[in-house]
């Protein structure tokens, strides 16, 4: 029986560090599964500024959508902070300027 080779790709490293804390450097890791969930959002909103209006909207689902929520998972004992990649470059961003 002939072996098969599987072509293995390692992933890039996702342990990145930050050292904009004073006192030392704080591991960002990078992780999009713990990071982002979905959530539902009203996008569609009434002309009309009365509440009753307001709360009849609020109640059909056509109104909504589900939009991704980038969440940010800190870990001050550990000095870790899970972030996604989108919020890894935002902070990049604005520590680097």
């Amino acid at each position: 029986m002939a072996e098969t080779s599987i072509n293995h790709q390692t992933p890039p490293d996702a342990k990145r560090m930050l050292y904009a804390v004073p006192s030392g450097g704080v591991e960002v890791f990078v992780n999009d599964m713990a990071c982002i969930s979905k959530e539902w959002k009203q996008y569609r909103f009434p002309k009309s500024r009365k509440k009753r209006i307001r709360k009849k909207w609020s109640k059909q689902n056509k109104n909504f959508r589900m939009q991704d929520v980038h969440r940010m998972i800190v870990m001050k004992e550990e000095r870790k902070v899970f972030v996604s990649q989108k919020m890894y470059d935002k902070l990049k961003e604005r520590w680097q300027a």
